[in-house]
C-alpha cells in the first residue's frame, strides 16, 4: 500500500489507486494523459488531477474504467 491505500504499481511507481472515502470511493490514475483524454466522459463526476470520485457505485461506468485501466498499462508516459 501506498499512501494508505491500495495501489498497482510498475517499476516501482504506483500508477493506478483506489480508497474508499467517507463520502466517496476514490480512482485514482496517475497518468495524466490517460485521465486527460476521458475528461470529457467523466462529465458530471468530481475530477482532480488525477483523481475520479464517485458519490454513488451506479455512477461507476466500469467499461470506461476499463478502458482507463488498460490504456494506464499502454502508455509510456511516466506516472505523475
Amino acid at each position: 500500500m501506498a499512501y494508505g491505500m491500495r495501489t498497482y504499481q510498475f517499476g516501482g511507481l504506483p500508477e493506478v489507486a483506489f480508497a474508499k472515502q467517507f463520502r466517496y470511493l476514490s480512482l485514482y490514475i496517475a497518468k495524466k494523459d490517460v485521465l486527460d483524454a476521458h475528461r470529457a466522459d467523466l462529465r458530471g463526476l468530481s475530477v482532480g488531477k488525477g483523481c475520479i470520485r464517485y458519490q454513488r457505485p451506479e455512477q461507476i461506468d466500469w467499461v470506461l474504467v476499463e478502458h482507463l485501466l488498460n490504456q494506464t498499462v499502454d502508455s509510456a508516459a511516466r506516472p505523475c
